[in-house]
């Protein structure tokens, strides 16, 4: 049962099955405590500054291991062209494996991909080295922040190339995050450096609402917009967060009546119309599956313009601003979902408060995208009381109106 860090001091009567999360992502074999309601839960005792300094450390290795001059192995890898989530984590994925192995990574990309060529921020039609940094950076400093590791040729000692002991240290999830990070930030010395404390008044609830094909998609689920103003208000009560940042395709989503329940509801100003498929039926899906995909997967309505001209510039600026939240909402059965849990991670030095209304922790390391019974959280634990439910309604009355003053 998918339901966060939370869940495991408030609900554990009612989620026996929480161990099965743990386990993907137990961190130096650490137990989680939760000093506060006021203060995000840590997975260990961060404060110390291990995991910033450490996250720097994996990252740093990262750059040997795939610095043009070296001499460890190096490994190749696909990125197809798919869902813009979907390509990130699974360059992620492919480098984390590597970088285990002791190994660089070189990345061949799909050049037709239509992303790339419909949008017009910038002046390339690829994803390396233009949307996010290429692999082969040069190090910063001569000296290398790792032990026994040296930055040219016939200075690596295999050993100390694998990142494993970054693993076994933090756990997979944390290890995914810390190659993430290396994936979309050319300078390491932007992890941080100490953990920033809660602040009620100001930080948010990131809730990304799938939409679009995933409503078609048999192994998934559209959830209802209430199921996740029922989280976003569980985080609320338990830790006093105030704001909502809604990350999503859907034009669908009823801010005015979540606004009644938090101090601000706020989203990116970003085309969303291109994304509405819903006027196509599920039987069309499952009877011609080939032209279901061409009209409903976004890597494939892009090209047509649908989705505006700047749609990879739309994802990173929405993607970059959900990651500053400090608690998620979403699935862990969307790629979105799992790296805004991956950047608030390595953001924030510690694993957010979360529950994922479809998909397992345990996915967040993969790219698998089904949905399971087992790990859906508890609906009672959804369920907007009848008090909020009265007291949302009049505050959304009063803000529409003052609107048509």
């Amino acid at each position: 049962m998918s339901v966060g860090v939370l869940a495991r001091f408030v609900l554990a009567s009612r989620a026996p099955t929480l161990t099965v999360d743990r386990d993907a992502f137990q961190l130096g074999g650490a137990q989680a405590r939760m000093d506060s309601a006021q203060y995000l839960p840590s997975l260990n005792n961060l404060s110390r500054k291990d995991f910033p300094f450490e996250l720097r450390q994996l990252v740093r290795q990262l750059r040997l291991q795939n610095a043009e001059n070296s001499c460890l192995p190096r490994d190749k890898a696909g990125v197809k062209c798919a869902g813009l989530g979907t390509m990130l984590l699974m360059l992620a994925v492919h480098l984390a494996n590597a970088t285990c192995a002791g190994h660089g990574l070189d990345v061949i990309e799909d050049k037709r991909c239509a992303w790339f060529h419909a949008d017009q921020s910038q002046k390339c039609s690829h994803l390396m080295g233009c949307y996010v940094p290429t692999l082969q950076r040069p190090p910063h400093m001569n000296k290398p922040l790792l032990e026994n590791v040296g930055s040219g040729c016939g200075a690596h000692n295999g050993s100390a190339q694998s990142s494993n002991w970054f693993l076994l240290r933090w756990g997979k999830v944390a290890h995914l995050a810390g190659v993430m990070h290396y994936v979309l930030t050319e300078d390491e010395r932007t992890a941080p450096v100490s953990i920033p404390r809660l602040n009620i008044n100001d930080d948010c609830i990131a809730v990304h609402v799938r939409r679009g094909d995933a409503c078609l998609n048999p192994d998934r689920e559209c959830h209802e917009y209430d199921d996740y103003l029922g989280a976003a208000l569980t985080i609320k009560r338990l830790y006093g967060l105030q704001r909502l940042y809604v990350m999503t395709d859907d034009t669908g989503v009823p801010l005015t009546k979540w606004g009644g329940h938090f101090r601000s509801v706020s989203q990116a100003s970003i085309e969303r119309s291109g994304y509405d498929v819903s006027n196509i039926t599920h039987s069309a899906v499952r009877r011609y599956k080939k032209v279901a995909d061409r009209t409903t997967f976004p890597e494939n309505r892009v090209a047509s313009g649908v989705l505006g001209s700047q749609p990879v510039a739309e994802y990173f600026s929405d993607f970059k601003s959900g990651s500053r939240c400090r608690a998620l909402v979403g699935s862990f059965s969307s790629s979105t979902t799992k790296l805004l849990l991956l950047q608030m991670i390595t953001r924030h030095g510690m694993m957010p408060p979360y529950v994922s209304l479809g998909g397992c922790l345990e996915q967040v390391v993969s790219t698998e995208y089904t949905e399971s019974e087992r790990c859906r959280p508890d609906k009672k634990m959804l369920k907007v009381s009848v008090r909020e439910s009265i007291h949302g309604r009049i505050a959304a009355a009063a803000a529409s109106a003052a609107a048509r003053l």
